[in-house]
């Protein structure tokens, strides 16, 4: 049996500008990358679809070895619908190798809607390649977590499977467990970034994804509460001009404001919130 979803995650689905699609790495690690969804979807028979240039084949082959994947809707704010909510889709992906001219030509209408009509002429025919070597990744609906606010903090609407057991211990990959890259330069641009995904694989091998994005204006523990309270004051004020919400509107932010102790009582909810995530995810800096 299909699973479907409501008239207010249908609405989020159908409007995003840019989702993150997440799949699995050989050693069950989780790639997420930005994909423009076009509002493909097919409610009734409980599918959503992606497409994707055949040049990026690395990531194609690893759709065709492990299809689990998952869709987040909604990490940003963006798109033409203004609910706030962040919508998780999960999955079994499917696509041919071979492009199918008739099917992308039936949804230029969401192309135009969403980027930008295509080009003719002389650039249309060196576009050629990107307009039309060109496959639909079709995913088979398993789950869909939908989270009524954007942090993903509240609790969510389910439709279709239970959520799995947390993982397992996995098998050490065979190139060690040593960091492949720098954690601590990844964490240190990860928190200039207004936008944070985290994603592992669950006990069901579908990717899981998790929006952690927040951003806060920290003290010295030894900084004196008058000159905190004045602090606090000042930047509240700033956080509710025109123009700096403005700017931050841009950039995909909302300004929350709020005192020391509500920002102190916040971060506690986070770190329950987010405990059991990075266990089950398996990360650690080390």
């Amino acid at each position: 049996m299909a699973v479907t979803w409501s008239d207010e995650v249908d609405e989020i689905l159908a409007g995003d500008l840019a989702v993150g699609l997440a799949y699995l790495t050989p050693a069950k690690g989780v790639v997420i990358v930005p994909m423009a969804p076009l509002g493909l979807r097919d409610r009734e028979a409980g599918k959503v679809t992606v497409t994707t240039s055949l040049g990026l084949w690395k990531k194609l082959d690893r759709v065709r070895r492990n299809p689990g994947v998952a869709i987040a809707y909604h990490a940003r704010e963006h798109g033409y619908s203004d609910r706030p909510g962040f919508v998780l889709v999960q999955g079994r992906a499917s696509f041919s190798t071979e492009p199918d001219r008739a099917w992308l030509e039936s949804i230029t209408p969401n192309w135009d809607r969403f980027l930008v009509p295509k080009s003719s002429g002389a650039l249309g025919r060196v576009l050629d390649v990107y307009y039309w070597q060109r496959v639909a990744i079709e995913i088979q609906v398993v789950r869909v977590v939908a989270y009524p606010d954007g942090g993903a903090r509240e609790d969510p609407e389910l439709f279709g499977a239970a959520p799995p057991p947390p993982a397992g211990p996995q098998e050490p990959p065979r190139g060690g467990t040593e960091p492949r890259v720098s954690v601590e330069s990844v964490a240190a641009n990860a928190k200039r970034l207004p936008h944070t995904l985290l994603g592992w694989c669950g006990s069901d091998d579908l990717p899981d994804v998790e929006n952690v994005a927040w951003m806060a204006l920290m003290a010295p523990a030894s900084t004196p509460n008058d000159v905190v309270e004045r602090m606090n004051r000042e930047v509240n004020a700033i956080l509710q001009q025109p123009d700096v919400k403005e700017k931050m509107a841009a950039a995909f932010m909302e300004p929350a404001g709020g005192t020391p102790a509500e920002l102190a009582a916040f971060m506690r909810r986070e770190r329950e919130v987010m405990t059991p995530v990075i266990k089950r995810s398996g990360a650690a800096i080390d």
